[in-house]
């Protein structure tokens, strides 16, 4: 050791030295002057072990993830410089052995903090690759309090090879957290989306229909997401496995993937994959709403320049011979139709009347369609049509459209009586 490494290695150990381990504030400060110091280190490098207990270490390393692993400039390189440090030293992680010799596996490492800030910044998967050169045994799978081991870290991360080291050595696929219910496949998924390690797992026999606390599933998580890709990986692999996906399982609103699907983005291909696949279109959820309404009320719902989108729904069902039921009313008595008009996309609105929406039906505040119309401007076309489609079918209780009705919620009445009062 030179005679300036040997300055910085006395003054290492004189920094560790100064600091009662028990007060946080004085390792806080140790933290700081140890990044600094290791950020100007030159020379030969020294065994930590000379200088810090292995659990100083873990805390040291555990602390710059949770406090300086942001994606905002300094902070990220002087906190990755310390990790890069530990690494460049040789340092390896050697687990505490039992009573029996074994490994005690229960124990919050690094990796786990990471993995509880992973969120934060996606620096965070790049360093996770770093911290398992540290913590490089995968016969030693630790396990925090959470019930997240270090096989779920490479999942949520998309380590490919330290997925596979786990599954050569024998680690069950479907290892459920403890405190969430989410599978290592829905971590996958959920946080990296990496392809080839969903692929990994789904050939090593991840069960593609087990649900986290919230009932989704990976399709669910797919479907939020938008991932055309994943989603085809998932069917194909799972009909080269003969394992059936359940692409109706619901959640704990009762929603399916596809309601997920028409609710975020109106995704059409996810729509033609899930339809095609057996998604049912009518199955509602806590609120009563169909996929059907999720697509017109969504958050991408076109309210300029409609689209065809819910013909092509439609259109899709017409192919595998499945009927949509058009007239689902939800707890607030609201059908699609009322939707479509409710965000003003009279062409759909025109679409569902010729796909047998009744005109007629009014929700819990007796608004009816009509009384819709009779706030738009440029809606005496559609407002003709549903006149028109009421003269041959039989709707509501009078056995037509009551033109008379009354908004309770707004005190709106339509029709002659209306013209009469004024």
């Amino acid at each position: 050791m030179d005679h300036l490494n040997q300055d910085d290695f006395l003054k290492l150990k004189s920094l560790r030295k100064k600091v009662n381990w028990g007060i946080e504030k004085q390792r806080v400060e140790l933290l700081r002057r140890v990044i600094n110091l290791f950020n100007e280190w030159n020379g030969q490098l020294p065994n930590l072990l000379d200088v810090f207990r292995f659990y100083e270490i873990d805390w040291l390393i555990s602390e710059v993830i949770s406090k300086h692993m942001t994606d905002h400039g300094e902070d990220i390189c002087l906190a990755e410089g310390l990790i890069d440090f530990v690494i460049s030293t040789g340092y390896k992680n050697k687990p505490l052995v039992d009573e029996d010799g074994k490994p005690a596996l229960n124990r919050t490492t690094p990796l786990h903090h990471a993995a509880r800030n992973i969120y934060r910044s996606v620096k965070l998967r790049r360093v996770v690759g770093k911290l398992f050169k540290i913590y490089d045994r995968i016969d030693v799978n630790y396990i925090d309090e959470s019930g997240t081991t270090h096989f779920h870290v490479a999942c949520m991360s998309g380590h490919y090879n330290v997925v596979k080291g786990f599954l050569d050595f024998g680690q069950d696929p479907n290892q459920l957290l403890t405190e969430t219910g989410e599978s290592p496949l829905l971590l996958a998924i959920q946080y990296c989306e990496c392809n080839n390690v969903v692929e990994l797992l789904l050939r090593r026999g991840a069960d593609p229909n087990l649900t986290d606390k919230f009932g989704w599933t990976p399709l669910h998580w797919i479907c939020e997401d938008e991932n055309i890709d994943l989603s085809k990986m998932l069917f194909a692999i799972c009909d080269e496995k003969h394992v059936p996906v359940q692409v109706n399982v619901r959640d704990k609103l009762d929603r399916t993937p596809l309601h997920i699907a028409l609710m975020m983005h109106r995704n059409r291909t996810l729509m033609k994959i899930l339809l095609r696949r057996g998604a049912d279109p009518n199955v509602v959820d806590n609120y009563g709403l169909t996929p059907l309404h999720m697509s017109l009320g969504s958050t991408t719902s076109v309210t300029q320049n409609e689209d065809d989108f819910v013909e092509v729904f439609f259109n899709i069902n017409d192919e595998i011979q499945q009927t949509v039921q058009v007239d689902v009313q939800d707890h607030a008595g609201r059908t699609p139709l009322n939707y479509a008009l409710r965000c003003k996309h009279l062409k759909t609105a025109e679409y569902l009347l010729r796909r047998g929406a009744k005109p007629g039906l009014a929700d819990k505040n007796r608004s009816t369609p009509l009384h819709l119309l009779s706030e738009m401007n440029d809606s005496i076309n559609l407002a003709k049509m549903l006149f028109e489609f009421s003269k041959d079918e039989i709707w509501w209780s009078s056995g037509k459209m009551n033109v008379n009705a009354q908004d309770v919620r707004r005190g709106l009445e339509v029709g002659p009586q209306a013209q009469a009062s004024k």
